[in-house]
């Protein structure tokens, strides 16, 4: 799966992650930071970071399963942000 996070027209990089990878990095508390994957034939975008929803979370947690994106503050109750599309 191919992952690229963007913050305020500053790109995070492109990252291929293999199963079970890890991809951190740090957020200002002061912006919306747009991320989008791609894997095999499908795409999906979400907003990785929103100071509303987020700034009061240490951590956030990501995961990419076949049905989607979900998000996580525990890393163990996950809710879906985004659906998988096909390209």
């Amino acid at each position: 799966m191919d992952v690229i996070c963007k913050f305020d027209g500053y790109n995070l990089g492109y990252h291929t992650l293999l199963p079970g990878d890890d991809y951190q990095w740090s957020a200002t508390e002061k912006g919306v930071y747009y991320c989008r994957a791609t894997w095999v034939n499908k795409i999906v975008a979400w907003h990785g970071y929103e100071p509303l929803r987020d700034a009061s979370h240490g951590t956030i947690f990501w995961l990419a399963k076949d049905d989607g994106i979900f998000l996580s503050y525990d890393k163990s109750s996950y809710v879906k942000v985004a659906d998988w599309e096909t390209e």
